[in-house]
């Protein structure tokens, strides 16, 4: 009788244990961001979030922020170098398609291509940086049980 009651604690602690990892995920699944296409917009677990309130995640961890920054960067980039390219490449396939105004050089639609092309291996960049930000942050979050005055509780670290 001495030897099942050991063996039954155990066994019963280890099911509580068990339960109560599965609700840690749970609860660290609704903690986490993503940027989702379909629907698209930024996503704290299953609740759409603005932009703001995105940043304001990211904030909390200051290597995925850092990152999430240099992306932000990378993207300012890409449209600075990006708007320029694609206004001159439009105004090159207007003078070519309309009879009235002179052809202009061929070599400038060929230089603001290759800008162009530039511009989206910038923004190419920046999402990249923006996906290991967020993966950054998801791996920040840690779930644990800790005792204080009160009694035992949830403690949530970033």
């Amino acid at each position: 009788m001495m030897k099942l009651f050991p063996a039954s604690f155990l066994l019963i602690l280890l099911l509580l244990s068990g339960n109560n990892l599965y609700s840690q995920s749970t609860i660290s699944d609704s903690l986490r961001v993503s940027f989702r296409k379909k629907p698209l917009g930024y996503f704290k677990g299953e609740k759409k979030i603005s932009r703001k309130e995105f940043i304001k995640e990211l904030e909390k961890s200051p290597t995925a922020f850092a990152k999430y920054k240099e992306g932000k960067k990378l993207t300012n980039v890409g449209r600075i170098v990006g708007i320029p390219s694609v206004l001159v490449l439009s105004y090159c396939l207007i003078a070519w398609t309309n009879k009235d105004i002179d052809n202009p050089n061929r070599l400038v639609p060929l230089v603001s291509g290759v800008t162009y092309s530039v511009a989206l291996i910038f923004h190419r960049k920046a999402k990249l940086k923006t996906e290991k930000a967020i993966k950054i942050y998801n791996h920040s979050i840690s779930l644990g049980m800790n005792i204080n005055e009160n009694g035992i509780g949830l403690r949530v670290d970033f």
